[in-house]
């Protein structure tokens, strides 16, 4: 990769969307490998934000050899050490993909009798910006909140580059190649993308 590290926080600072917690049906919790996130989804339970936490994911390309169980399981296993009661928690084990996550995940919503006008998103910062449009995509009449995991642009460049230099690069530029690709496979809304965005990709 040949972007510098002023550069790729441009393309970090686009793709993070962070809003203020608003009161909410659920907390979509969406699994990945940040362990951070349920860390947050648990904070916005206690808050008040919202009386349930729903957590999908089954296994993905990142947690595959990571994760002896599904993501769901994972994940809901860290909010009931944080204090979450078990009843509030309800684990949707299958999805693989983002579009997935969504789907499968307002199917058990539903399957629970769990009504959803208004949604707070919990997942990994970067991801925030193609969880929206891809939420907008299917269920574009439900309010979504972004309220991202924890954690600074030079937490997520350390972690992401001590032992492969250029992965955090690569990974924000995959990000930006998705909202491109995606809306024409009919997976999410299209994103606006600013020209300067564009410039780096294509320098990338």
């Amino acid at each position: 990769m040949s972007l510098n590290n002023e550069e790729i926080r441009v393309i970090w600072d686009f793709l993070t969307i962070q809003q203020s917690p608003e009161k909410a049906d659920v907390i979509f919790l969406f699994g990945t490998q940040d362990e951070k996130s349920p860390d947050r989804a648990a904070e916005l339970y206690h808050h008040g934000y919202a009386p349930k936490i729903l957590v999908t994911g089954g296994y993905g390309p990142f947690t595959q050899g990571k994760y002896k169980e599904p993501e769901a399981v994972v994940f809901g296993a860290r909010l009931e050490e944080l204090g979450v009661p078990r009843e509030d928690i309800i684990l949707e084990e299958n999805a693989t993909n983002t579009g997935e996550n969504v789907e499968f995940g307002m199917r058990v919503l539903a399957e629970h009798g769990i009504p959803v006008a208004a949604a707070i998103l919990v997942s990994r910062q970067y991801m925030m910006r193609r969880i929206m449009a891809t939420f907008l995509k299917q269920y574009p009449d439900i309010r979504t909140i972004s309220c991202p995991s924890a954690g600074s642009y030079e937490e997520y460049l350390s972690w992401m580059d001590e032992k492969t230099p250029g992965r955090a690069a690569a990974r924000l530029v995959a990000e930006i190649q998705r909202l491109i690709v995606y809306p024409g496979n009919g997976f999410m809304e299209p994103v606006e993308i600013p020209r300067k965005i564009l410039k780096l990709v294509h320098k990338a």
